[in-house]
């Protein structure tokens, strides 16, 4: 189940990720592109777009509730764009209160 989860996550990340970085793809070509199980596509799919349009609010709830000042020293700080593109995908996911992970 938590390995539904994570892969879910890591799939919604790297979407996001190429989307910033190659405009021109779309954010729906990534998502039909993306190797995944027929019945969690439509998870992948809400995951990534409510991510995606949610993105200023999460971060600046994190931000607000003190995430940032939480991260160890040992993570590099400001935090790269993949673990803040991570961040917001988890952090979507959680805002939903859901009582278990997608992909569980």
């Amino acid at each position: 189940m938590a390995r539904n989860a994570q892969n879910l996550i890591n799939i919604a990340t790297d979407i996001l990720i190429r989307n910033e970085r190659e405009h021109s793809t779309g954010l729906k070509n990534l998502l039909y592109d993306a190797q995944i199980a027929a019945g969690q596509r439509s998870m992948l799919f809400a995951l990534v777009n409510g991510a995606f349009k949610e993105k200023d609010q999460l971060l600046a709830c994190a931000e607000e509730e003190g995430v940032f000042e939480s991260i160890p020293d040992t993570i590099s700080n400001p935090l790269n764009q993949q673990d803040q593109t991570e961040l917001q995908v988890v952090l979507y996911e959680v805002s939903r209160s859901r009582s278990q992970p997608r992909g569980g």
